[in-house]
């Protein structure tokens, strides 16, 4: 019995892959460290008494960071960083407002003002 597969199925497929092996270079301890020592000076007390906010900004980071490595990719086939980050820049502006509008509520006031 053969099994049909769509393009779509293909493309997923290869992007999951694709991303399960650029996962294998992130070092989570260090991206921890980071993260916590952005984020103490503007929302101090939250961020140690809701450790969920940490897992928040984990998520949001690798989602940038697969973002970069999918429009990175590019760059091999002679696309300038200029030309890469314009193609993605919608995805990028939806995560960074995600990520402060997160921040945002748990330190009560707009962060986006500040940036």
């Amino acid at each position: 019995m053969n099994v049909i597969t769509t393009l779509n199925d293909k493309r997923r497929e290869k992007q999951w892959n694709f991303e399960r092996k650029m996962l294998r270079h992130i070092d989570l301890k260090k991206m921890e460290r980071s993260i916590k020592e952005w984020v103490r000076p503007i929302i101090p007390f939250q961020f140690q008494a809701y450790p969920f906010l940490l897992d928040q900004s984990i998520d949001m980071t690798i989602d940038a960071f697969l973002l970069g490595t999918e429009y990175g990719r590019f760059g091999i086939d002679g696309e300038s960083a200029i030309d890469s980050r314009k193609r993605c820049n919608e995805e990028l502006t939806m995560l960074s407002h995600s990520l402060c509008d997160t921040l945002s509520g748990w330190n009560g006031e707009s962060l986006r003002s500040h940036y």
